[in-house]
């Protein structure tokens, strides 16, 4: 499928969601807003290296009589992938995505807080009121269990030959144990903190051809992820920065 048309589809989508709970507004419960302080250290041959940016969640429930889904959760996030500096060797940032995981990162706190049992409206407040609870540095486990499978829960890791230009991007990671990483640079730790703090907004300085509709046709939509699972939906703006306000 040609470029255009993922970036078509992925609008199309959106645009839908939007409407459905445009439309759907008296059936939809606003649950609480969190913000987080998301920071992934790297090993690099230099040494360790990190970063780290505030990201913030919020949260739409269905309620029981909505349709066509009652019950649906809908998150949308405000905030940017995370950089991280290498110094003279550039930079590499942590994508808004882990793998086939779009929404992961209004998600991600659900791998570190005990999991709720109970009614289905009840159970994602409960999830939520938790979340706000967490206190502290938490690590973010690479994995977590979804039915019979372990799932990516670490951002995906990517890089620039040159970062003025789009279709130079590489993937590097995070690759599973025993896997040699390309360029050298791996994921070593991920950390979730909740924060009161102002979500981080850089990256289009760093990137300025995301703010050009015309540049991002020049990002490459599927990339060579070492032989792991074909199946990863395309790159777009959106595995960059996210505005729950546009």
């Amino acid at each position: 499928m040609a470029r255009s048309t993922f970036r078509e589809a992925g609008a199309y989508l959106s645009l839908l969601g939007l409407l459905v709970l445009a439309g759907c507004t008296p059936g939809y419960e606003e649950l609480p807003t969190y913000r987080y302080r998301l920071t992934v250290e790297v090993a690099t041959p230099q040494g360790v290296r990190s970063g780290s940016g505030v990201i913030e969640v919020h949260t739409w429930q269905a309620g029981p009589q909505t349709i066509p889904s009652p019950g649906a959760i809908r998150t949308r996030e405000n905030g940017e992938a995370i950089v991280i500096d290498l110094g003279r060797q550039g930079s590499v940032f942590a994508l808004m995505r882990a793998g086939n995981f779009m929404d992961w990162p209004g998600s991600v706190a659900r791998s570190l807080i005990p999991s709720v049992k109970g009614d289905t409206y009840e159970v994602r407040r409960a999830e939520i009121a938790a979340i706000k609870a967490i206190r502290g540095v938490r690590e973010v486990p690479p994995t977590f269990a979804s039915g019979s499978s372990q799932l990516q829960n670490w951002p995906d890791l990517v890089r620039f030959a040159d970062r003025s230009r789009p279709e130079t991007i590489r993937w590097i990671g995070p690759l599973p144990p025993g896997r040699i990483a390309p360029f050298a640079v791996a994921i070593r730790r991920v950390t979730f903190e909740i924060v009161d703090a102002p979500v981080t907004r850089t990256i289009n300085r760093r990137l300025p051809w995301l703010s050009d509709a015309a540049g991002e046709t020049r990002l490459l939509t599927d990339l060579d992820r070492a032989g792991l699972d074909p199946f990863i939906p395309p790159l777009s703006s959106f595995d960059f920065t996210r505005n729950v306000d546009r």
